[in-house]
């Protein structure tokens, strides 16, 4: 998530960058048309959010999937929610961005950034990977064999122990004492197979360590990285990916 913007602003009104579709328009699930949008804080605002907006050209697969990356969806709770949220204390969702990581082979994954200001400022970062032609979240066993990923689990675990030893190796002594409990007992299993992004080079599985919030800075780093090469054995033949287990690396 380094290549987002910085974004720290208030509240939605109004949305820009809308067009008008034609329901007669070709439709194409292989890969989504996005537009960037701009939602404001107030009307005289001259800062944005930036959010995705979805062509749908009207169709109905689309707007399904539209749905799913609504604000709503993905903020959970409506617009007019978060607004009354900040009027009343100037707190709350502070402002969003997105990167759009994988938009081909008939799937759009997509990383929000989502700040928030209580009494300290949050970072959020959520990922989703959508089959456009289904017009629903792809589920890990979609994606993969789950029958064969046994290898696919210990390929994982090693590349996260290695994680978890570059962490503790930047440990001070004081840190070590006191910390180093929070770094016992992390495996990784298939039921870690799940949440995961795509991106054009491979997929990231993601491992959550949960470290409370005071010791967060110094978490392992819980992205475990897999080439579309190296995955091809363990891809589902069924899935949307599919086709690639049956190229040569």
């Amino acid at each position: 998530m380094n290549r987002f913007l910085t974004i720290t602003i208030g509240l939605f009104l109004i949305t820009a960058c809308s067009s008008d579709e034609e329901k007669d328009t070709e439709v194409s699930y292989k890969s989504l048309e996005v537009e960037e949008s701009h939602l404001a804080v107030h009307e005289d605002a001259t800062e944005h959010y930036r959010w995705p907006a979805i062509k749908t050209h009207g169709d109905e697969m689309l707007e399904e999937v539209e749905r799913l990356l609504s604000y709503e969806m993905i903020v959970g709770e409506s617009m007019d929610s978060t607004r009354a949220m900040f009027n009343e204390c100037h707190c709350g969702l502070m402002g969003t961005d997105y990167l759009v990581n994988y938009n081909e082979n008939g799937l759009f994954d997509i990383a929000f950034e989502l700040i928030y200001n209580y009494n300290e400022r949050e970072i959020i970062h959520e990922s989703y990977c959508i089959w456009i032609e289904k017009g629903t979240y792809l589920l890990h066993r979609e994606l993969l064999d789950t029958a064969v990923c046994e290898p696919l689990v210990s390929i994982c675990n090693e590349q996260l122990q290695k994680n978890i030893a570059t962490a503790l190796g930047g440990l001070s002594e004081e840190e070590d004492m006191a910390l180093s409990y929070l770094y016992e007992g992390h495996e990784f299993t298939s039921d870690n197979l799940r949440p995961f992004s795509l991106n054009e080079k491979g997929v990231n599985f993601i491992y959550s360590f949960m470290f409370p919030r005071s010791a967060r800075i110094l978490q392992p780093d819980g992205t475990i990285f897999i080439s579309f090469d190296d995955l091809k054995p363990f891809l589902n033949p069924e899935g949307p990916l599919g086709h690639l287990a049956a190229t040569p690396a």
